[in-house]
This record gives C-alpha cells, structure tokens and sequence, in this order.
C-alpha cells in the first residue's frame, strides 16, 4: 500500500510541475494582452472539459505527459508585429523560469532542511525527486526539439523575426535534429 501511495504522489508532482509552468505561460500571456483558448493537462482526446469565461479548461488522455496552454492564435503571434520579440521570448521563458526557480527551491531544502528524525527518507525521496523533474523539465524545454518544446517556439520566433523564411526553415530543422540528439544523448547519460 505504501508503494502505491509513493507512486501516485510521485505522478501527482510531475503533474504540479506541469500544471506550473503551464500557468507561468497563461499570465505571461495575459500580461501581454494575448487571450487563452486553452489550458490542459494532458494531450489527446478529451476526458473533461468546461468552459469558465472564454477559457476551457480540459483533462485529456495523456494527462500523464504533460499539459499546454493554448493561445487564441498561436502563430499570429510568433509572426505578427503587434508584440515585440521580447514579450514573445518572455511568453516562452516563463515557464522554464518556474521549473528552474521550484528546481532550485526544493534542492536546497534537500541539501539544507533538517527534518524530524525518522523522515529523512521522505526528505530523500520527495525534494530530490521534485528537483530533478524540474530541472529536467528546464533542460528539455531549452531544447528545439520537433517543434513542441518551448526551445523550438524560441528558434521560430527569433527565425521569423531574424531570418528570411528559407533559412528560418532550414535552421529549424536544423535546430530540430540537434534537439532530438542532444535529448537522446541526454536520455542515455542520465
């Protein structure tokens, strides 16, 4: 019974680590004037959904991998004028920002809080374990890879603003393919 209660803890944090730096996009967003369609948590078809002024929020199938929050039009915003490149970056920022600043936050009280004897465990078990999965999530998302991390929606807002559209498609597959490796190569290191 323990070990199911570790686990489904454990998927609950990987979950609140999501759900967090989904929510830095959404008020980076709003910040910047742009409206929200959608903020779920998950990918693919949809288990749940309701709709709280103009915003629906949904749980979807793949819940166990991740989460995204939907702009009313994404791509008129990498490509318009009306936001400037560094509100666009700082959109995309945000939430790697939270997954490094809660990755900091509970590595330091793993290294540093004195628990009441007999939990050091939990202490083990938990603040590691919530440092490494936002570092984690920090680290992939800084990567470009195939086009759904924020680290490829940097390579096509500073392509779009920067490059003519042949060399930013070329440097994004580019920067793709990098991506991909690097995560492999990480995937095998780890």
């Amino acid at each position: 019974m323990r070990i199911i209660l570790i686990t489904i803890s454990l998927v609950l944090i990987v979950l609140l680590s999501c759900l967090l730096h989904e929510l830095a996009h959404y008020f980076a967003m709003r910040k910047f004037n742009i409206d929200v369609e959608e903020i779920s948590l998950g990918f693919g078809p949809k288990i749940f959904q309701k709709k709280i002024k103009n915003i629906y929020f949904s749980i979807r199938l793949g819940f166990l991998f991740g989460a995204y929050v939907k702009p009313a039009n994404f791509f008129n915003i990498v490509k318009s004028n009306k936001h400037t490149i560094l509100e666009k970056i700082c959109i995309i920022l945000s939430g790697i920002m939270v997954n490094l600043v809660l990755a900091v936050i509970f590595k330091i009280l793993y290294e540093y809080v004195i628990f009441i004897e007999g939990y050091e465990s939990l202490k083990s078990l938990y603040f590691d374990f919530i440092s490494l999965i936002n570092f984690t999530m920090t680290y992939i998302n800084l990567l470009p890879i195939f086009g759904i991390s924020d680290g490829s929606k940097m390579v096509d807002v500073i392509c779009d603003r920067y490059f003519s559209k042949k060399v930013g498609k070329t440097l994004k597959k580019i920067c793709n393919i990098t991506g991909g490796f690097i995560y492999i190569y990480y995937i095998i290191i780890r």
